[in-house]
């Protein structure tokens, strides 16, 4: 190994250990601030939206002739979460995630039960496994908002990230990936994440991922950007979101990465594609371990062991009921919730109608080069659910879109040949075919 080599190394290892723990301090000075600010503003605001949570029950479907469910139950537990006013210490509240609850009833009802019937039959409990970073958004914007009115924002706001994904793609000559794009996004169900606090971490970061990417990948190609922007958006996952279906902030903006890296072959594809999911998780772990490590030092009552045991948990083959989670099992239980949506009907016609066009076309070849290349994000789903059987089985109906990352990679593969073998100029052409020698 070169001396150049082992410095490039080091140098990361050093780069990477640094953001981590920047990130750390970072995110808890960020909580520190959040929790400044007094909790009576949002408070009231969420008493004033009491009723909507009354009305809608625990998992409401939004659309009825198509699967999307929301989450107030745990909705209900970040209003709690981000509302809470005691006399802890600044930085207990901001690590322990203190919040006032009715242990004999779920946070649903906890929350409204606050509101009509006052914190007598309340008790302070914690959940202090995550970092909960989402309450340094939403702690603020409930100061001056009603948690209606953050639904409405935060679906707009969606919506024009979306929008802004469809115009770079047309700026950078890659119109013909609208409509796979919007395709694979209604997978997700974007309806029911704007109206939901739980599933939008994930659906940010991914959105923005994106259009990082979009913006800098002329910039970024064969540099270490990549592997620091991964590592961060690892971080941001772990600091934001509470394990719904975080894969995806690696996946989708992999596939977008994979799109904007024209002509490298597949084996040099997969080598990024296995590095940057490597850099991810060791952001998503590394800030979970920054948590549990500031938390270990600097807070009252955090218990370690909890934490263990709630991994071993998530991660076993059974439910509290007895109920055996086979791998099998968990697959068709998510991959069944992804099918009720309709768009599958859609997404389906548009691959057996291109499908046949690339046969007559005699490009089957091409478009095999094509999924290998893809092959990364379009398989990553079958590990994480065989690395969260537990979870993934109970909560299918979020996890289940994990399979938004084969959607996008399938209908980016297939898209791409379509360009091979039908480009509007040669610049638009992709080569997918491998470069090794040992393929000649």
């Amino acid at each position: 190994m070169s001396s150049n080599r082992v410095i490039g190394i080091l140098k990361r290892f050093i780069n990477t250990l640094a953001i981590l723990i920047i990130a750390g301090i970072a995110g808890f000075a960020l909580l520190l601030g959040a929790f400044m600010i007094p909790g009576q503003y949002a408070q009231e605001n969420v008493g004033k939206s009491i009723n909507t949570i009354k009305e809608q029950g625990r998992y409401p479907n939004l659309v009825p002739w198509t699967f999307s469910m929301l989450d107030t139950y745990t909705d209900s537990v970040m209003l709690l979460s981000a509302m809470y006013e005691g006399d802890e210490r600044l930085q207990d509240k901001a690590l322990m995630d203190y919040k006032y609850e009715n242990i004999n009833m779920e946070p649903e009802f906890s929350i409204v039960s606050y509101f009509e019937d006052g914190k007598q039959d309340m008790e302070v409990t914690s959940y202090a496994k995550y970092w909960h970073g989402y309450i340094v958004f939403l702690r603020p914007l409930l100061s001056f908002m009603t948690y209606d009115a953050i639904r409405i924002v935060n679906t707009i706001v969606q919506i024009l990230l979306c929008g802004w994904i469809v115009w770079l793609l047309y700026k950078k000559s890659l119109k013909k990936f609208i409509v796979p794009f919007v395709l694979s996004v209604v997978t997700l169900t974007p309806i029911a994440i704007g109206w939901c606090l739980q599933f939008s971490a994930v659906y940010y970061i991914t959105l923005i991922g994106c259009i990082i990417i979009l913006l800098n990948s002329d910039r970024w190609k064969d540099t270490d950007k990549y592997i620091y922007f991964f590592l961060i958006t690892g971080i941001c996952t772990s600091y934001l979101d509470l394990l719904t279906f975080p894969l995806v902030t690696y996946g989708i903006p992999m596939v977008m990465a994979i799109l904007t890296d024209k002509n490298d072959s597949v084996s040099k594809t997969w080598k990024k594609c296995i590095q940057y999911l490597i850099y991810w998780g060791i952001g998503y772990v590394g800030m979970w371990a920054m948590k549990w490590g500031i938390s270990s030092i600097a807070a009252s009552g955090f218990n370690m062991g909890d934490v263990i045991y709630s991994l071993l948990y998530r991660s076993a083959g059974s439910t509290d009921e007895g109920i055996k989670c086979s791998y099998i099992m968990v697959l068709i239980r998510n991959a069944g919730v992804f099918a009720l949506n309709p768009v599958i009907i859609i997404i389906f016609a548009y691959i057996v109608f291109n499908i046949k066009k690339i046969y007559k076309n005699k490009s089957m070849k091409i478009f095999w080069n094509y999924v290998k290349m893809y092959a990364v994000p379009l398989l990553l789903p079958l590990v994480w659910y065989l690395g969260t059987r537990n979870h993934s089985y109970i909560h299918c109906e979020f996890t289940y879109r994990e399979w938004a990352m084969t959607a996008f990679a399938g209908l980016f593969a297939l898209t791409c040949t379509l360009v091979d073998i039908n480009p509007e100029n040669e610049k638009d052409k992709y080569v997918a075919l491998e470069k090794d020698k040992t393929n000649g």
